[in-house]
């Protein structure tokens, strides 16, 4: 029996994402700053000092062996250089004249806002290298699915709230007309969190599916008494619970765009669990659950068209093919012009964080500056845009390098993983294409969510909530743990 420090990285990183998700979405810096640096430095000590351990490795053993995975890792020299980036600002502020004192070096107009940046950014980059490196295969898709409850958690706070009235984040008045959801202050933030996590929570819920008919297969003596002692339905279909309450969260943002990305996840599972059923059964079982599979869906269409809230209609009947068009290009919007043409003054490293908020006046028209009042004109609107504007082309580059290689190990067991499958004796039993079905089901939920939330930053900013932010780091480091190697291959 494995102790309680076994699992002591796990639950420091998932503490990391929990502080974020749980205070205001990780926006409102005051009260993020106290917890958010404790459970920085404690995530950076389990990282170092109290890594998982493999089957029947030393502790020391399991200490060397990060060591040496860090230290070779290009991930870890590409986050270091981005988070010194981040921290020289501080020492190189805007003065009253209006100019830094180093001009051509990284700069920021207020240190406090830049602050806040820079506590978004060493936490979240921190958690995923602990992911990446400080957990195992276990760890990791535990991980994965104490994330998938946190967002249902959070649904079902955002519901209490509805019930209770509540006129603002943990009862917290907002302003007078101002939309929230559970613990967002932004619903569009909110609308994006949720879609990720139904994205990964059906991925979870095909997972055990598939898990739950392997167990007779296997010569598993663990995983047969476990089944015995769980009903077959509870062990398969458990994980549909955290999959529903996120999708109706991400419904009732109100969000359009976690709407519609909602229900595009929401097509793709369909047919991916239609496909593997159809698969997996023969003869009359074969029809039995394409037919439950059809009565499923037309269940939930009729109860999501039966039973929306007026709201939702009117969100949904607002929105076009056009405006959908629009939104994405930035066409329509004065504020991808204003990032593009601060960028151009300063290409190398940005104008800081939140800088956009200070600078985009001296670039807006005389009739533009009229909507800088509003809460909305602090953000571009277009998260992509907003980063090469606050840190230059040098600080975005290193963000894309640090994503790329978080993917490195989900395409190298991708194709590991469709080789075997091609030439394995269990090929006749995956639908295909096999090239996609080789990938494990919560690893397609993971990418699936995370490409939701990056075709969403086209049109909007959910990547500026750390929360979002840090859920889709981590979850992309912990999507290589569900590639298990050959001992399935056998099944």
């Amino acid at each position: 029996m494995r102790g309680w420090r076994e699992f002591l990285p796990v639950g420091l990183v998932f503490a990391t994402l929990a502080c974020y998700s749980w205070v205001f979405g990780g926006i409102d810096g005051p009260k993020l700053f106290p917890a958010i640096v404790w459970v920085w430095l404690f995530t950076l000590e389990a990282l170092v000092f109290f890594p998982q351990r493999e089957e029947r490795e030393a502790e020391l053993a399991a200490r060397d062996r990060t060591w040496k995975r860090l230290s070779r890792d290009p991930m870890t020299y590409s986050v270091f250089v981005f988070l010194v980036l981040l921290a020289f600002p501080f020492f190189n502020g805007v003065q009253p004249t209006g100019e830094p004192p180093v001009p051509c070096a990284p700069f920021c107009a207020d240190v406090v806002h830049h602050r806040g940046v820079f506590l978004w950014f060493l936490p979240t980059l921190t958690a995923a290298l602990a992911a990446r490196h400080a957990l195992v295969g276990r760890g990791k898709r535990l991980l994965v699915e104490m994330i998938a409850w946190n967002g249902a958690a959070l649904a079902l706070f955002g519901f209490l709230q509805q019930w209770t009235d509540a006129q603002g984040p943990w009862w917290i008045p907002l302003k007078a007309g101002t939309r929230f959801f559970s613990t967002f202050g932004y619903p569009n933030m909110a609308g994006s969190f949720f879609m990720l996590l139904f994205a990964v929570s059906c991925g979870l819920w095909q997972g055990r599916v598939a898990d739950s008919f392997a167990v007779g297969r296997r010569e598993d003596a663990r995983a047969l008494a476990a089944a015995r002692r769980v009903p077959h339905w509870i062990r398969a279909h458990y994980m549909l619970v955290p999959a529903l309450l996120n999708l109706f969260a991400a419904l009732d943002t109100l969000s359009r765009a976690a709407i519609m990305l909602s229900a595009a996840i929401g097509a793709f599972w369909f047919l991916y669990a239609f496909l593997s059923a159809f698969t997996r059964h023969a003869g009359a079982s074969r029809i039995r659950t394409v037919v439950c599979e059809l009565a499923a869906l037309g269940a939930l269409a009729f109860g999501v068209c039966t039973f929306a809230p007026p709201e939702l209609r009117q969100e949904l009947s607002k929105t076009s093919e056009f405006e959908v068009a629009d939104r994405l290009s930035g066409r329509g919007s004065y504020q991808p012009r204003v990032a593009w043409e601060l960028f151009k003054d300063h290409p190398l490293f940005g104008v800081g964080g939140w800088g956009y908020a200070h600078f985009c006046t001296s670039k807006m028209a005389p009739g533009e500056r009229v909507y800088a009042r509003y809460a909305g004109s602090a953000n571009v609107h277009n998260d992509y845009l907003q980063f090469l504007c606050e840190h230059g082309a040098v600080g975005a580059l290193l963000l894309l390098v640090v994503v790329c290689q978080l993917l490195g190990p989900v395409l190298d067991g991708w194709r590991g993983a469709a080789r075997r499958a091609r030439f394995s004796r269990r090929a006749s039993r995956l639908p295909r294409p096999r090239a996609v079905y080789a990938i494990p089901a919560p690893t397609h939920g993971v990418l699936l969510g995370c490409a939701a939330v990056a075709v969403h930053a086209f049109g909007d900013c959910p990547l500026r909530s750390p929360a979002v932010l840090c859920t889709a780091l981590v979850l992309l480091a912990c999507a290589g743990g569900y590639f298990r190697g050959d001992e399935e291959e056998e099944d």
